[in-house]
């Protein structure tokens, strides 16, 4: 019987057996990883908990003082957390899930890293408000009093604000002993690329590399790659043969990944798609484009959804002049992101939108729209 209830490999097996999943080396090689942090976790948790602990740390007495430089040695050679990146669909996230459900853990947290973020910044505008004198550090006070592991799925960094308060957030957390899990489609070098004053983002990935275990999880599938490399992205017209085609990629993707509706918060409105898992989803214009949604949404939707399969794009006549604009503001949101998107359409893109007002205007929506077919587009997220 393991210090997380029960072995984490078993409940691997035990999944993969239930939902008829293929067991996968490169999986299994995370339990093990996983299980061992959860372990060595558990235990320095008792440690900094124990009222022996703080007896012996701050006793004279020579034998006791040893006993507490090796409990310390144990604390301070645990890793800060596990850093678990590689491609779309590879079960990151269920294997963040597993260790999750499974370790015995009282304070802990799973959460998706954008609503993190956002939690964070109104924790910060509270305090702000509030005049304490030191905003961030009672914010770090707040977290870690309910929190000591923390697990973020999807991490990424897009955003200036996340960026510049990251570096000085994780090192506050971390002197207050949280530990973290965090899943990304991204080695930690390749966090923020291109963005706005990156050299000031470079030490947090430093922190990143000093003090967490990086692990890549890799897939021995290279076949799932190919196909996926080979199929069309711009499909039309709305046929059984384009349905089938549309419904082949979005197979290949999630591979039997758990499906789950992905809730997006913008405004104080809320914004649910009933399809999605990991990064990815399914869906369709009239949801996208027919809806009040604006500019703000579809950068907020750029950055939860990192490939997006769309369906049922419709020729756009001159009264659709709404959703043309609405189509296009999705289009700038995920170009601008580097995010991929797959289209099934009534027409070519050159016919999408014939006349209208912004007919002149839809002219970069369709150059950006053929540079997306590109194989070598957005090749950071092959699966």
């Amino acid at each position: 019987m393991s210090v997380i209830g029960v072995s984490l490999l078993k409940s691997y097996e035990d999944l993969c057996r239930d939902k008829n999943y293929e067991k996968n080396p490169h999986q299994i090689k995370v339990v093990h990883q996983l299980e061992h942090f959860a372990s060595r976790l558990v235990e320095v948790n008792h440690i900094l908990h124990s009222p022996s602990f703080f007896k012996t740390l701050f006793s004279g007495v020579a034998n006791l003082l040893t006993a507490s430089n090796d409990k310390k040695a144990d604390i301070d050679t645990l890793p800060q957390g596990l850093y678990i990146y590689g491609g779309v669909g590879r079960g990151k996230s269920m294997m963040m899930d597993l260790f999750f459900e499974n370790i015995q853990f009282s304070k802990k947290l799973r959460i998706h890293f954008m609503d993190f973020m956002r939690n964070t910044h109104n924790l910060l505008k509270d305090f702000r408000k509030k005049n304490v004198n030191n905003a961030l550090l009672s914010t770090a006070d707040s977290i870690a009093d309910k929190y000591q592991l923390i697990c973020f799925d999807e991490f990424q960094v897009l955003d200036i604000t996340d960026a510049m308060l990251l570096g000085r957030l994780f090192n506050a957390l971390m002197e207050r002993n949280v530990r973290f899990v965090i899943t990304s489609n991204r080695h930690p070098d390749e966090l923020y690329l291109n963005g706005l004053n990156r050299q000031l983002f470079l030490p947090f990935i430093d922190t990143l590399k000093k003090k967490f275990d990086i692990i890549h999880l890799s897939h021995d599938k290279d076949y799932r790659q190919k196909r996926l490399l080979d199929q069309r992205r711009y499909l039309y017209p709305l046929s059984q043969e384009t349905d089938d085609e549309f419904s082949n990629i979005w197979e290949l993707y999630h591979e039997d990944q758990q499906i789950k509706p992905m809730i997006i918060h913008v405004s104080g409105r809320e914004l649910c798609f009933p399809k999605s898992f990991d990064c990815v989803m399914q869906t369709n214009f009239s949801e996208l484009c027919d809806k009040t949604l604006g500019n703000n949404d579809f950068l907020e939707l750029a950055k939860n959804v990192r490939i997006l399969l769309l369906d049922n794009i419709p020729i756009m006549t001159s009264d659709m002049r709404n959703q043309a604009t609405r189509f296009r503001g999705l289009i700038d949101a995920f170009y601008e992101a580097k995010n991929l998107i797959y289209f099934r359409a009534s027409a070519s893109p050159e016919n999408l939108y014939q006349a209208g007002d912004y007919h002149f205007e839809f002219q970069r929506t369709l150059s950006r729209i053929q540079e997306m077919q590109a194989k070598n587009y957005a090749t950071h997220l092959s699966p």
